[in-house]
């Protein structure tokens, strides 16, 4: 009768105390709309850094979101390849500050300033006969590695 009714106990206090922070675990969700970035962007990749932005590959660049911005409102910005360009692919190197950017035209880096500014530079022109898109890109140590269909690129 003992061991029942200390087995009674501990669940009693197990339920109890999951029971108090239970409401502390819910995520954060918010959806976003067209309205919200002003476009109409169908999105088909995304990158992310340690800072809660996020990289957003559409139909028509790079969109970027920064978080929460009460005051101004502006949390999206666009990032534009020199050629408009359907993004495919994206891998944001942190330590390098640098934004892999694959798509079907055109495959490169942005060497980012801050979050939403860069200069872009096209690796499409050091490669013989790309003419595929850019599906996948991956670091493994220091080699970036675009894949496409057809073939993998390695960049060191």
């Amino acid at each position: 009768m003992l061991k029942r009714a200390h087995t009674y106990l501990l669940l009693l206090t197990l339920f109890c105390k999951t029971g108090l922070f239970s409401q502390d675990l819910l995520p954060v969700c918010r959806n976003f709309g067209p309205e919200d970035y002003n476009e109409d962007a169908e999105f088909r990749c995304v990158a992310a850094d340690n800072k809660g932005t996020l990289y957003f590959g559409t139909n028509y660049g790079i969109l970027v979101y920064k978080g929460e911005k009460r005051s101004s409102g502006k949390n999206w910005r666009f990032l534009l390849l020199p050629q408009p360009d359907v993004i495919s692919s994206l891998y944001l190197d942190t330590l390098e500050k640098r934004l892999y950017v694959g798509g079907q035209l055109d495959f490169g880096y942005f060497q980012l300033k801050n979050y939403f500014d860069g200069e872009y530079i096209s690796l499409k022109g050091k490669m013989p006969d790309q003419s595929s898109d850019i599906w996948h890109i991956e670091k493994c140590g220091r080699t970036i590695i675009f894949h496409t269909l057809n073939r993998l690129i390695y960049l060191n």
